[in-house]
């Protein structure tokens, strides 16, 4: 047989020309057994076995024990250099902060054994890849001996290690202050906090914390990053406030683009800037990148840091004292872009590195390496990826990570003890009130919505141009209690818009349920919508036990529905606001969302009332949608009207939906008070220099 070194220096090849029954030279063995037993590839065209890996013998051992004491050296390798030159994993550099490690003959599994579980490797492109922080030490050394790593790498390894801040100095879990962090990440009230602890929320914060919520602020600033706080206990809030007690100058809030603006709100009227002055800057897909200010806040969507390098660069290069990562658990696969990117910006973060999820573990306790990564906790506290995944983790013989189940008790002592913050609605509820009303904005696509106005300011525009001249009031009074029909179309397209966030929502609740003994749900869900396409979307993407209720709901499945609600066979009921207000009691559970709301405050308060009634032990939390930019903002502040006229007339009574305190009362039902701003929208457009206000 006739051997030949070919292919390249990073990626070698042994050409091994040979028929396929020849025998290896001095036996009885074929060469084809020999090359099937280092996993060569057979090229019947040319005749040979490709041979990319030796280990554990070099090449010029694995020839020489087989006899063959020479070999030919393609062109494309200097004339100095010999099979053995080649043998060991070669380092390179990509984007000057990624490694990338060419196995060479050392092969892809004796490689992937010696490489951090951070490298991944890229089939296309024959080689691993993986932080260049995580293969070069900051004093220059490969993390392997057997790494070839070159002057040029360790150089750029020191400079992408000077930029990064250095890892968070936890306490060590025997000091006071660590003790005192634990005892404060575990209250459910506010009885455990000390004259100085209620001192440290500073006194320009501008949001009302619960008891629980103090204290846990007080735990996130003192070390427990990670804010893993179930659905409903307030997690955004808890976080803010901990960013105040650090005396954050820059914060980065990272959060999912549908909840961009709804950040933005809390974070404005917590006045995390009035310290500094500083600004709140959101940047979004929709708008030129803008300046980061000197001082402030910056809010941006996880996955338009992802698919911007140099808006991550820009981020970077602020040097934030501050990081919320806002539903956490979407960088929760460690090879992921997200979470690679997410990595990499919490280390420029020069104080706390604040993660916010209420599912920390949905499938596996691998699942929260990358998580830990981010807060910081994962190298001083559990020493490594790799040694948190071997301690409390295993792969399968799919080589897929799963739990280590005789590890999950030991792991959760440290994860209370030092890294997390995390209560149940359950644990915290004398701190709440009999109905806890939250609103979340959501950022949606409104191509859909846009469409829809477009097509009624259309209809509107027809009728102006009916007219001798602009509508009076009464002429658009009247047209708009004649026209209700027009605000159909956009209610629909606002309630279509919301159902991916929805989706999302009341699958993360979902995943925080608990059963009892017999395995009845604990705490379904209420769900609350009015259009059954909005209905059918969310029941057909919920991979759990749930039911329907609306119009087409036959009187016995209702019976039957409410009856397996109240038993805990169901984890989500939908319901109908118009086929389920009234007539039923649905108290087994304590959290409901609004993805759509009636127009009428008494059928809100109706539907809220089958949950906060008589039988209901725990505080009912009741969670409303708004999409941002749609029909949905006018209809919030008409409700809100009605509430405070209602409030006037029916004193002490529950007339409000929401939990917005202003706007004033207007005699108009929702209805024409929506059309007749769709008629001022119209006239805007067909007379630009009109300034009419109808509504």
């Amino acid at each position: 047989m006739d051997v030949r070194l070919t292919g390249t220096p990073v990626q070698p090849v042994l050409e091994v020309v040979s028929d396929y029954e020849e025998p290896l030279p001095g036996t009885r063995t074929r060469v084809s057994d020999w090359a099937r037993s280092l996993k060569a590839r057979w090229d019947a065209h040319a005749g040979a076995w490709h041979v990319n890996a030796t280990h554990p013998h070099t090449p010029n051992t694995l020839l020489g024990n087989v006899r063959v004491a020479e070999y030919d050296v393609d062109e494309t390798f200097d004339t100095s250099v010999d099979a053995d030159d080649v043998y060991y994993p070669l380092v390179g550099v990509v984007d000057d902060r990624y490694a990338v490690i060419y196995p060479r003959f050392y092969g892809f599994e004796a490689c992937e054994n010696i490489l951090p579980l951070s490298a991944r490797w890229e089939k296309g492109e024959g080689r691993f890849r993986a932080p260049l922080t995580d293969i070069v030490t900051r004093d220059g050394d490969p993390v392997h001996a057997d790494l070839v790593v070159s002057d040029t790498v360790r150089s750029v390894a020191a400079s992408v290690h000077a930029t990064h801040a250095p890892d968070p100095n936890f306490p060590n879990p025997d000091t006071t202050t660590a003790k005192h962090a634990h005892q404060l990440a575990t209250a459910t009230n506010g009885d455990t906090l000390t004259d100085h602890d209620r001192e440290r929320v500073p006194a320009w914060f501008g949001l009302n914390l619960y008891g629980y919520q103090h204290a846990g602020a007080l735990a996130v600033a003192d070390g427990h990053y990670l804010l893993a706080d179930a659905p409903g206990v307030g997690k955004t809030r808890t976080s803010l406030a901990a960013a105040a007690v650090s005396g954050t100058k820059r914060l980065l809030i990272v959060v999912p683009p549908v909840v961009l603006t709804n950040w933005e709100r809390e974070t404005t009227t917590s006045n995390l800037t009035h310290p500094t002055g500083g600004s709140v800057v959101v940047v979004s897909a929709k708008k030129k990148q803008p300046e980061l200010p000197e001082t402030g806040v910056v809010i941006v969507a996880d996955s338009l840091i992802v698919s911007r390098p140099a808006l991550r660069d820009a981020i970077c290069q602020w040097s934030p004292d501050c990081l919320i990562y806002d539903e956490a658990h979407r960088a929760k696969t460690w090879t992921s872009k997200r979470a690679e990117t997410m990595r990499d910006i919490a280390r420029h973060v020069t104080g706390p590195r604040i993660c916010l999820t209420g599912t920390p573990v949905l499938n596996t306790t691998a699942e929260l390496a990358s998580i830990l990564s981010i807060t910081g906790h994962l190298d001083p506290v559990f020493s490594g990826v790799d040694t948190f995944m071997h301690t409390y983790c295993k792969r399968n013989r799919f080589r897929a990570w799963e739990t280590r189940l005789n590890k999950v008790d030991q792991l959760k002592h440290v994860l209370d003890e030092r890294v997390w913050v995390r209560r149940t609605k359950s644990d915290v509820l004398p701190d709440l009130p009999k109905k806890q009303r939250s609103t979340t904005y959501l950022d949606v696509d409104l191509k859909e919505y846009r469409e829809a106005h477009a097509e009624v300011i259309t209809t509107i525009t027809e009728w102006l141009d009916t007219l001798d001249s602009p509508p009076t009031l009464a002429e658009a009074e009247k047209y708009a209690r004649s026209s209700i029909g027009l605000v159909s179309p956009l209610r629909q397209a606002a309630g279509k818009a919301k159902i991916q966030a929805a989706e999302e929502l009341i699958t993360e609740h979902v995943a925080n349920l608990t059963t009892d003994a017999e395995g009845r749900y604990e705490s379904p869900l209420l769900v609350w919508a009015h259009h059954n396409s909005v209905i059918t979307s969310l029941y057909d993407s919920l991979d759990a036990p749930c039911a329907v209720i609306d119009g087409a709901t036959s009187t016995d499945e209702r019976a039957e529905y409410v009856d397996a609600f109240q038993n805990g066979e169901l984890a989500v009921l939908f319901c109908s606001i118009s086929a389920a207000a009234v007539g039923i009691t649905l108290t087994h559970g304590c959290d409901m969302i609004f993805v759509e709301r009636d127009w009428t405050p008494a059928l809100n308060t109706q539907a809220e009332d089958r949950m906060a009634r008589v039988g209901q032990t725990r505080p009912v939390s009741i969670h409303t949608l708004i999409a941002v930019g749609t029909l949905d903002e006018q209809v919030a502040r008409v409700l809100d009207e009605k509430a405070d006229m209602l409030d006037r007339i029916l004193t002490k009574g529950d007339n409000r939906v929401t939990d917005n305190d202003d706007a004033p009362a207007s005699g108009y039902s929702t209805t024409t008070r929506i059309v007749l701003r769709l008629v001022e929208t119209a006239m805007r457009k067909k007379y630009p220099t009109s300034t009419v206000s109808f509504s």
